[in-house]
């Protein structure tokens, strides 16, 4: 799930999307772009890596202007590794649009087709959002954050800086992506009036729920969190349960999320290189370890393993969601049912597959209530990563189908760029 800003202002903008940018690294690490418009003419950096390596003086000078847009990528549809799918796109027809996108589009391969049929309008990448950037191109639009957008809603601000608003939908529903709760946004995120704090506070109260009544919760010495999206839930945990909260990982901040790393290999990797665990909270304890969520297990496999080394005497682990048993087709990276360790597999083969003596989750009812009680309106989330039911309504067997031939084929190409650099 990418991150995206556009900014429209009296003054110049590129540094205030540099700073943007910054803030929004967490949702994606692979590649980063500005696009700024001074008058007619549009002025564009971007390129693979860490916003603050991407961007030198030297390209930031280059980027005059009063309004623009910015992009830190994570990769989902298409090439992991490609340069040509870095953000913002640009087409010059009719008029010229540059456009950044978060998320999948599930039918871009029918709007592919209708685009060439309407316009003799050809595709030139992998990526979804180059569909986008073609449609938006017969009716340019923007936006600029000024409220939550509504399902189904265009916003477009004029070179007066008056700001438009229009429904584009027939009967949308507003289903937010559970999973932003869950681990992508930042904690002091408000999405849809919810606090992405206090939800993740709810969800450990709701897991301690659960945990109260099981005879091991009276053999748990301490609970330590798995930085850092599982703080809050881990706190509540622990101030509900009576027990002791420790830090007991060292955190290098400047090694990446591992769960938005691309390829299995770099995210066990990272794992090490991320966490270091101080040993004198795990001697000798019985730990419940908290994470947000179990996707693949390549680090929740790490860190048990870590814990004992560092001498726990028994590592209980448990999971602020529930299990991630379906491919997420929407814009987050986990499109095949056999790369997550949940897939076929009981809690307690779960439990063995990682290396932990108990594997706790989250029920999905309780994890909806965690998160609709800070704004009872939301009657509904996307949640198909946990209950397997898509809302589009356009998700069929052919279509994971082909979302897993894809991803074959990026890691395949991605394996082949590693052995030939080797």
């Amino acid at each position: 799930m990418c991150g995206i800003v556009g900014a429209v202002t009296h003054t110049p903008v590129n540094q205030l999307l540099y700073d943007s940018l910054l803030l929004l690294q967490h949702r994606g690490q692979e590649a980063a772009g500005i696009v700024t418009s001074e008058g007619p003419v549009f002025h564009m950096y971007k390129a693979p890596g860490y916003v603050r390596d991407v961007f030198r003086t030297r390209n930031m000078r280059e980027l005059t202007g009063n309004a623009g847009i910015g992009h830190c990528r994570y990769p989902t549809a298409g090439s992991a590794s490609s340069e040509l799918e870095s953000q913002p796109f640009y087409v010059n027809s009719p008029f010229g649009i540059t456009l950044a996108h978060n998320g999948n589009l599930t039918n871009s391969e029918a709007l592919k087709r209708e685009l060439f049929q309407l316009d003799f309008r050809h595709v030139n990448t992998d990526s979804d959002s180059e569909v986008l950037l073609n449609v938006l191109a017969l009716e340019p639009l923007g936006f600029q954050v000024l409220r939550d957008v509504t399902p189904g809603e265009a916003i477009f601000i004029d070179q007066t800086g008056r700001f438009h608003a229009r429904q584009c939908a027939d009967n949308p529903r507003l289903c937010p992506c559970i999973f932003e709760f869950v681990y992508l946004a930042r904690p002091d995120s408000v999405i849809d009036g919810i606090s992405v704090y206090e939800s993740r506070l709810r969800m450990g109260g709701e897991l301690a729920k659960k945990i109260s009544g099981m005879p091991e919760a009276q053999d748990i010495d301490v609970v330590i969190p798995i930085p850092d999206s599982s703080r809050p839930s881990a706190l509540e945990l622990a101030n509900s349960l009576g027990l002791k909260y420790r830090e007991g990982f060292v955190k290098n901040r400047y090694i990446g999320r591992t769960f938005i790393m691309p390829g299995q290999a770099i995210r066990r990797k990272s794992v090490r290189q991320k966490l270091n665990p101080i040993g004198m909270e795990f001697k000798d304890q019985v730990v419940l370890l908290v994470d947000d969520s179990i996707v693949r297990g390549t680090t929740s496999r790490e860190i048990v393993m870590m814990a004992r080394e560092a001498g726990a005497r028994k590592v209980y682990f448990a999971s602020a969601s529930p299990p991630v048993r379906y491919p997420n087709v929407y814009g987050i990276d986990m499109p095949t049912p056999q790369e997550l360790v949940a897939t076929g597999r009981t809690e307690a083969e779960i439990a063995s597959e990682i290396g932990a003596d108990l594997l706790i989750y989250q029920e999905l009812e309780a994890l909806k209530r965690a998160v609709r009680s800070a704004n009872p309106r939301i009657k509904e989330f996307e949640a198909s990563c946990f209950d397997g039911y898509y809302i589009t309504g356009d998700v069929t067997a052919d279509y994971l189908s082909h979302l897993a031939r894809e991803r074959d084929e990026s890691r395949d190409e991605a394996d082949e760029s590693l052995f030939a650099a080797g």
